[in-house]
């Protein structure tokens, strides 16, 4: 069998951005095991989850992803955990950490301590929801997998963000740049 985890990949999104059947994929309570199939594509389940959110879809600003960054290091230095991957996007939080604790212990941990860091710097209310509940806490086992998740993290998510709040102005200058004949191009990740 397997020996003890090199590694924790642990993902989670913002409020409201990544619903069930959503066309990026998801999984259920029940089919959450590596491997196993994404729920397929589903724009009703997709309307019915959104018309339950208690407030709006949160998209993290330059202000709140390095709160959150900031927040997630200074948590995993304080625990000795290793940090070894992180990139905070505006809709979901990629980091790889070596284990210290159980991987839901650590998740949770380091999503209340960017909920509260968040709240303390003003930029979310006492009630507004910040995070879905739960996360993705995949297990690495080799050394492989763990070059190849922080690789992704670091390397697969896309355009590095612009630092400051104009980054929807940063990206349509880059799209008009990319793209002078005005054809219609795919939006970047909110």
């Amino acid at each position: 069998m397997y020996s003890d985890p090199l590694a924790y990949m642990l993902t989670f999104h913002t409020y409201g951005t990544w619903h069930p059947g959503d066309d990026r994929g998801s999984v259920s309570a029940s089919q959450n095991q590596y491997g196993a199939p994404l729920l397929p594509r589903s724009p009703r389940l997709v309307d019915s989850c959104q018309s339950r959110q208690v407030a709006e879809s949160v998209y993290l600003d330059a202000a709140a992803r390095a709160v959150v960054q900031g927040s997630i290091s200074e948590a995993c230095a304080f625990r000795q955990w290793p940090l070894l991957a992180i990139n905070v996007r505006t809709n979901h939080v990629h980091l790889v950490v070596r284990p210290r604790a159980s991987k839901e212990k650590m998740l949770a941990t380091l999503k209340s301590r960017a909920t509260r860091v968040l709240r303390e710097a003003g930029l979310f209310g006492p009630e507004r929801p910040i995070w879905t509940e739960h996360g993705s806490t995949r297990v690495l086992f080799f050394v492989e997998a763990v070059i190849g998740a922080c690789h992704y993290v670091r390397h697969g998510q896309g355009a590095q963000l612009p630092s400051d709040d104009r980054w929807w102005e940063h990206w349509a200058k880059r799209a008009a740049a990319e793209n002078p004949d005005g054809n219609a191009i795919e939006e970047p990740e909110r």
